[in-house]
């Protein structure tokens, strides 16, 4: 059975990647990689990669789920590049320029190994396929989003092969289909800045969306709706901005919400379940000192980075591995309440403490 651990990291950890059996992490900062060995209670450094060989800012890192030597990261001044995983290394295989500016994210296809998109602050998204020489800033196809809109997020889904979904800092979801890159299939207006989306691992058709408005919705993307329009499933609100959001594996309306927000003692790693907004399923932040970054590891643990510190002079991350039994309920410390008022006014109220009282 899993437990919760962790582990000090001698930089200020920024991305996670996960290999498929969950058993190998990356950890990167702004230009420092560390590779691990997850055991059954402890996590193994295998190798750390010389920053010099690092020639951008990491923004993003991947982890193909299907080749699992392959890894990709993306940064500051366009850059992307490809490194391979063996046993007790990470090396630096090339590097690429794709964009003219800031690449934010990349994501792995999901059933083509070699196969990945990344999009940029530049509007645009490349499909790219590691198996071509990639001469030039050559690329398979270009997706633009109008008017040059910032790409925040992409995400391939599961599901359907040939889709992809890419959310903007105007606040715009877009619908892809891979072999048609001259207009996007469909747009949805949301009205904020979307931070993170994340596609649902058994329904296909159900996209969740994250911004700085601190709301999570989930689109049924087969419903009619315009661009003005969305149709949502599921939302609910936060109590900070979101910067990042995982759906539970095997849980079906459970979602991992990680929260950016500045304030220093507002809680920052929930699970949600949807069809109880009001209240968070579980708190990471009894074993969790301020999480800035997760991954689901299975359905009953996560990884986790925390915000770095400055310790005797040197900034230190710690990395987690959290199991849920370890979590917070926080609807066991609320109190059950119930109010009822009568047709003169009156008011009566009962609590599971205290006895009924009329106002």
């Amino acid at each position: 059975m899993s437990k919760t651990f962790s582990h000090l990291v001698n930089f200020n950890v920024q991305s996670l990647a996960l290999n498929k059996d969950g058993n190998r992490l990356i950890a990167a900062g702004t230009s420092d990689w560390e590779l691990f060995t997850i055991e059954e209670d402890r996590f193994v450094s295998n190798f750390i990669l010389n920053p010099r060989l690092v020639n951008h800012r990491i923004v993003d890192i991947g982890w193909s789920r299907l080749d699992q030597r392959l890894v990709a990261s993306c940064g500051s001044n366009g850059v992307l590049q490809k490194l391979i995983v063996t046993q007790s290394e990470l090396k630096l295989e090339n590097t690429y320029r794709f964009h003219d500016l800031t690449v934010s994210k990349l994501h792995f296809h999901p059933t083509e190994p070699n196969l990945l998109i990344s999009g940029g602050q530049d509007g645009n998204i490349k499909l790219i396929d590691f198996r071509v020489p990639l001469l030039n800033g050559e690329v398979l196809s270009t997706f633009k989003h109008s008017h040059e809109d910032k790409v925040t997020d992409l995400q391939f889904n599961p599901h359907l092969s040939n889709q992809f979904a890419s959310g903007s800092e105007s606040g715009v979801i877009y619908m892809w289909d891979k072999r048609k890159y001259t207009e996007p299939e469909k747009r949805y207006k949301l009205s904020r800045n979307i931070s993170h989306i994340e596609w649902h691992p058994e329904e296909k058709n159900w996209l969740a969306v994250s911004g700085v408005d601190r709301l999570i919705s989930v689109l049924d993307v087969s419903l009619f709706m315009t661009l003005e329009r969305p149709h949502y499933r599921f939302s609910l609100t936060n109590p900070e901005s979101v910067s990042n959001i995982r759906w539970r594996p095997n849980r079906k309306t459970q979602i991992g919400a990680c929260m950016s927000g500045s304030n220093f003692h507002l809680k920052y790693l929930y699970v949600w379940d949807l069809t109880r907004p009001y209240v968070p399923y579980a708190s990471f932040d009894s074993v969790i000192n301020k999480a800035n970054n997760f991954l689901w590891r299975s359905t009953d643990s996560i990884i986790a980075s925390a915000k770095a510190e400055l310790v005797n002079g040197n900034v230190q991350s710690t990395i987690y591995n959290a199991v849920m039994c370890d979590t917070l309920k926080p609807a066991d410390y609320m109190t059950v309440v119930s109010v009822e008022m009568d047709r003169n006014g009156s008011l009566a109220f009962l609590s599971i403490s205290t006895e009924t009282t009329v106002i």
